[in-house]
């Protein structure tokens, strides 16, 4: 498939996990990546496997510094002229009580997390409009934006906010063609949650998840593929679970009515 041919999409934490799936799927159906990490090596690997070669990008950058977001849109802009997809997955998770959470790491969480999906979103269809590009935004959000997830008080803030800002930027952006939608993963095996998936949680979320597994990142990174293709371009600020039916399942685990 050629969803994409001639698009170019940029995909931030692009080295690992699901930005890591979700280059990859946009390179074998023809679209320029750039795929922007603050692990260089990482993001180089990533394309160096992609299947299908073209012209693609790395970039190195930190997206919680405004200053790498912008040098990686002038960078893309000047050697594509366009941009059509943002995908902002590049997120941190940092684990701690909520009475225990310094305000530095709060800030640091929301800063890489919330702030960054903030900016490029908002700088990048700035230069939508002005080129008339009816572009894509796929931002990726969480499960606990809608769960709480104890000891994770700043990384579950900062998804709910990614949500929140979602929806009004879509409304704002839509006049314009441009939609903004949401992915919301359930559990899924990335490099981020290899410490937390120890046997006992994964036979624990085998248990509860209907489909009894957890997800693997090309099934994130199709979600993402869907809302950022033209089969996608009557939806906007909405937010796709991607989670096995954990959120809608409100039974109990073993046990019958």
């Amino acid at each position: 498939m050629t969803r994409f041919a001639g698009h170019t999409a940029i995909v931030t934490g692009a080295g690992a996990g699901i930005g890591r799936a979700a280059a990859t799927a946009f390179a074998s159906e023809g679209a320029n990546v750039v795929a922007v990490d603050i692990d260089g090596s990482s993001a180089r690997d990533a394309v160096a496997g992609f299947a299908r070669s073209g012209d693609h990008l790395v970039i190195e950058a930190d997206v919680s510094d405004p200053a790498d977001i912008d040098r990686t849109l002038a960078t893309t802009q000047e050697k594509y002229g366009r941009i059509d997809v943002v995908v902002n997955n590049a997120g941190i998770l940092r684990l701690a009580g909520a009475w225990e959470t310094p305000l530095d790491l709060f800030d640091l969480v929301l800063q890489t997390n919330l702030r960054s999906t903030f900016y490029l979103s908002t700088s990048v269809v700035r230069m939508m409009i002005e080129s008339g590009t009816t572009g894509r935004i796929v931002n990726v959000s969480s499960i606990h934006a809608v769960r709480s997830e104890p000891n994770a008080i700043a990384y579950t803030t900062a998804k709910a906010g990614i949500e929140g800002m979602s929806r009004t930027l879509a409304t704002e952006v839509a006049p314009h063609g441009i939609t903004v939608n949401c992915v919301r993963p359930g559990a899924t095996r990335t490099k981020l949650t290899e410490p937390i998936y120890t046997t006992e949680v994964l036979a624990a979320l085998d248990q509860r998840i209907p489909l009894k597994r957890i997800a693997e990142a090309h099934e994130i990174a199709a979600g993402i593929l869907f809302l950022a293709s033209d089969a996608a371009a009557y939806i906007t600020g909405t937010t796709l679970d991607i989670d096995g039916g954990y959120l809608m399942d409100g039974s109990l685990p073993q046990v019958r009515y």
